[in-house]
């Protein structure tokens, strides 16, 4: 039986990697122990990872719809291997092309790190998301795109997306990204904080709804963008920039208010701009859930909170209200001996209750150990504040 010892020498080494495999288990774990074996060359390398018909890899694979674990083991420990040259990456995808990591995953994600990333390397893996990462993160992949821009168009969408997610991306292939990319790219790159003012007001209006959606989430958008996605036509972006927005005008929140989707309503109630005025008519709004958004809010008015913690039937409702920091006292004493778990709960979390009824939760024998802990802690944080 043939062997690879930690001690072989180069010359034998090679030529057991020459021996035409069986493909059994125990060719397997000779050829694993050659890959591993320090004393192995670059040429032992390069006959176990070269793209023939008698290679084990693309053997396993024409034999093997789902390839052996060990396959994947012989091909990351060749390219880990000191030895291993940019010729024995290549030689491992050359057989593959772009569906290496179709059959081996991690493989590719070995060579997407490798500091031997050459940029036909680049071409054939990062089509899984996990290799994709991976050359994103790969210092050489930033050369290779700075020395030959056409780079970015041949290697995968995955790879492509990666690399204009990270906080480093250049503002040139941030920019190429939403001028030339997929919609996909333009909703990577409309996220960018590096993506130039006149193209996000440009992808405000894209033709895709993930692009606009993208762009809604930004918090430092012009009040003209804000304005315009606040007007879309589809009712996730309106609903987004209620959310989202931070500098979301009051105008701009009353006519969300006002809109006829209810999870538009709904999104402008949660809003720190929110004006009294607005929460006040949605804490009539005939949805449960705008009427919960109310009664969390800080801005709504004491008399609307009053009464919306009179809804019975309607539980989140008057847990919204127990939550609030600045529902009025006597609200909150009146909702901590309600006979709803999660609503006494939510007072005993809320440290503007008043001191006293959180003293009494503590003290209450009879109510649940979870509440009293509750309790005792708001307590605790409101003696440190």
């Amino acid at each position: 039986m043939l062997a690879a010892t930690w001690t072989e020498r180069g010359d034998r080494l090679y030529q057991i990697a020459n021996t035409e495999p069986d493909l059994d288990e125990t060719s397997h774990q000779v050829t694993l122990a050659i890959a591993k074996n320090p004393a192995s060359t670059a040429d032992v390398l390069l006959r176990l990872a070269n793209g023939t018909p008698q290679s084990l890899l693309s053997r396993l694979v024409s034999i093997h719809s789902d390839p052996p674990p060990i396959a994947e083991e012989i091909g990351i420990a060749i390219v880990r291997h000191p030895n291993a040259t940019d010729a024995v990456l290549e030689a491992i995808t050359e057989p593959f092309g772009t569906d290496l990591a179709d059959h081996f995953e991690h493989v590719a994600a070995e060579i997407a790190q490798s500091r031997l990333l050459t940029p036909e390397l680049a071409k054939r893996v990062g089509t899984h998301r996990r290799s994709a990462k991976q050359l994103a993160q790969n210092p050489a992949i930033h050369l290779y795109l700075a020395a030959h821009p056409h780079l970015f168009q041949e290697m995968s969408y995955e790879a492509q997306k990666s690399l204009v997610r990270r906080s480093d991306a250049t503002e040139a292939l941030v920019r190429r990204a939403a001028e030339e990319g997929s919609k996909g790219l333009r909703a990577a790159a409309a996220q960018h904080e590096k993506l130039p003012p006149e193209l996000i007001e440009e992808l405000a209006f894209d033709e895709m709804r993930l692009v606009r959606r993208a762009i809604a989430m930004r918090n430092d958008l012009q009040e003209a963008v804000v304005r315009a996605l606040a007007s879309d036509p589809h009712p996730i972006i309106r609903q987004t920039v209620a959310l989202k927005a931070p500098n979301c005008p009051e105008s701009v929140l009353q006519e969300l208010g006002q809109d006829a989707a209810g999870s538009v309503r709904r999104a402008a109630a949660t809003h720190a701009n929110c004006p009294s005025s607005l929460l006040s008519e949605l804490a009539q709004d005939d949805r449960p859930s705008v009427r919960e958004a109310v009664a969390k809010n800080p801005n709504t008015p004491p008399p609307d909170l009053r009464r919306l913690s009179d809804e019975e039937e309607e539980r989140a409702v008057r847990t919204g209200v127990a939550q609030n920091k600045c529902a009025p006292g006597p609200t909150l004493r009146k909702l901590s001996v309600t006979d709803v778990y999660s609503v006494r709960l939510a007072v005993a979390s809320n440290t503007g209750a008043p001191p006293d009824v959180l003293r009494a939760m503590v003290e209450d024998e009879a109510e649940e150990r979870r509440i009293r802990l509750r309790a005792q802690a708001s307590l605790q944080r409101l003696s440190e504040a």
